[in-house]
């Protein structure tokens, strides 16, 4: 076991470059690449780890990373990178082009994020200000990680389930990101819904507000809260905090006609509720609350749903891919018109949400 240990190219941290974040855009028929880099003469245990921005262009991606050396004494090293962030560009004309170096190179990890940016370039985000780190790359890292825990308003995408997806030749999402303004001449990265693609392409974005829906209608949240507004007699805004959501989708087929049904089984507790009184919830009062949140949720899940096949019209969801696993034999009757079939298939939400937990108000 010894003898299969240790450093495989026995480089120091003086012979490299080390990459944390990628941004690429395209001018014309060159790439330019951004790339968030690891300042190792700047860095100290009193001023904590630093980062420097470079840019590059190439004709290729590989041409891009290596025109670098021009600049800098060492090679770059991506083995720390954590994020590859795509300008709409770029991601308009199809991201299988500027994936092939990453998948050949043997330093780029298959776990870095894939992103796209909703601002006019890539690079935008990387010359942002961190807020609680002043590593950007590390900042989106751990964003797109908590995200789905936490706020549930987009997906973390790491670039070996985006290639999975483009070879697949299914519509897909990946999470996108744009510069806000935090503080009086500061500005950073925010995490803001999803990019949708189909036949590999960037065909529309979906808002933040509407992609908490999307991710319950996959199966994909594992918290984050909901709030509804105009409750009922007694509540005026109340707000879950969800700790665990289990989706199940069943579908139909009969006379020519698609039938899905969406089931997400939620456990949450009462984390707020906002009223001119105060309210005392009795056990009936709670059935009525979990049945009203229900209600409340399919509506908005089938607004979203809706949107998403009629308006932006792809299959981001994945109801054919869910008939090729689990009917093969319907899927091989329907798939030549599927698309068809699905905007005309009845789709129905049924939530249930059991309240696990209600809290206790202090008493002073």
């Amino acid at each position: 076991m010894f003898t299969l240990a240790g450093c495989w190219n026995y480089r120091s941290l003086n012979d490299i470059t080390i990459v944390v974040g990628i941004a690429l855009d395209k001018r014309d028929t060159n790439y330019i690449l951004t790339f968030e880099i690891i300042d190792l003469i700047e860095s100290s245990k009193e001023t904590g780890v630093k980062t420097k921005v470079i840019s590059t262009y190439g004709e290729t991606i590989f041409d891009a990373i290596r025109n670098t050396k021009k600049k800098l004494a060492n090679k770059l090293y991506f083995g720390y990178a954590y994020v590859m962030i795509i300008c709409q560009d770029i991601a308009k004309e199809g991201i299988h082009e500027i994936m092939d170096f990453f998948l050949r190179d043997a330093e780029p990890r298959a776990t870095l994020f894939m992103t796209v940016s909703k601002e006019k370039t890539a690079q935008e985000l990387l010359l942002t200000d961190g807020v609680d780190s002043s590593l950007v790359a590390y900042n989106i890292n751990f964003i797109l990680k908590e995200d789905l825990k936490v706020t549930g308003s987009t997906l973390a995408v790491p670039f070996y389930k985006a290639y999975r997806a483009v070879k697949s030749k299914n519509a897909f999402a990946l999470p996108a990101l744009k510069v806000s303004e935090v503080l009086e001449g500061k500005k950073a990265i925010e995490s803001d819904g999803i990019a949708i693609f189909d036949d590999n392409k960037l065909i529309s974005f979906l808002p933040a507000d509407q992609t908490k829906y999307f991710l319950y209608a996959i199966n994909e949240i594992d918290g984050g809260l909901l709030e509804f507004t105009n409750f009922n007699k007694k509540i005026e805004r109340i707000t879950f905090e969800v700790f665990s959501c289990k989706t199940n989708l069943k579908h139909y087929y009969e006379d020519n006609q698609l039938k899905f049904t969406i089931k997400p089984y939620i456990k949450a507790s009462i984390g707020e509720i906002m009223s001119i009184t105060d309210v005392n919830l009795s056990y009936q009062d709670l059935i009525d609350i979990e049945h009203r949140a229900e209600d409340m949720l399919a509506e908005r899940m089938k607004a979203t749903v809706d949107y998403i096949r009629h308006r932006i019209g792809a299959d981001v969801i994945g109801f054919e891919d869910y008939i090729y696993k689990n009917d093969l034999k319907l899927w091989k009757q329907i798939h030549e018109n599927f698309k068809e079939l699905l905007k005309s298939a009845e789709i129905s939400i049924e939530p249930n949400i059991h309240i696990i937990n209600t809290g206790l108000t202090k008493n002073f």
